[in-house]
């Protein structure tokens, strides 16, 4: 059973959105290979900003052969040897992944650590369905969610008590029993002060 409060907290840390699932490879990057949509945010994002944008990313005075690769105005630019090093829809194509898979001459190069082979095959069929981008979601104008169907009706008293009980849905918890008065103050004085309320503070509430 999972409290009103506790159940807010953990939706706020991410643990009881609907189709949250627990930490994995895929927040490295790394993500089992099938024909699901390659996730720019979750999969691509993180390995571009690992291995390639500290030399094409936005930073104008590190930046290399004036390519940024957080732009896909810039990647898919056609260069040298007339390639793109980003070819939409076509990896065989495309510069970066060429580079990043060749002995003599890798990228990144000077020895430094590349891609492994799950993230350079994230790389792949990331360009292969058509190298999407997407803006970081600070820069993403803000949308007004769905307001979720829940089992019980009855407990929820407005719309983020929805998702919480949707958030609970998905794991087949319920929620439990409101807190008495009491059990209430105990846990605010608690938060507040550190310290259990008084006998005199549980009288006058």
């Amino acid at each position: 059973m999972i409290g009103r409060a506790l159940a807010l907290l953990l939706l706020m840390s991410g643990l009881l959105l609907p189709g949250f699932s627990p930490a994995s490879d895929a927040e490295d990057g790394i993500e089992s290979a099938g024909d699901e949509v390659v996730d720019f945010d979750r999969q691509v994002r993180p390995i571009l900003a690992h291995y390639c944008l500290p030399c094409h990313g936005n930073d104008g005075e590190a930046r290399k052969k004036n390519l940024r690769l957080d732009d896909r105005g810039s990647a898919t630019t056609v260069r040298e040897l007339g390639m793109a090093a980003i070819a939409p829809g076509h990896p065989q194509n495309s510069l970066a992944l060429l580079r990043i898979g060749d002995d003599d001459d890798p990228m990144p190069p000077d020895g430094r650590e590349r891609p492994s082979a799950e993230q350079v095959e994230i790389l792949t069929r990331w360009v292969e369905q058509g190298a999407s981008y997407t803006k970081h979601w600070s820069w993403r104008p803000l949308e007004a969610p769905a307001i979720p169907e829940v089992e019980d009706e009855t407990w929820a008293r407005d719309s983020l008590d929805r998702f919480i009980a949707s958030g609970l849905d998905s794991l087949g918890l319920k929620p439990a029993a409101d807190a008495t008065d009491r059990t209430w103050l105990r846990r605010v004085t608690f938060d507040l002060t550190g310290l259990p309320a008084t006998p005199v503070e549980f009288e006058t509430f």
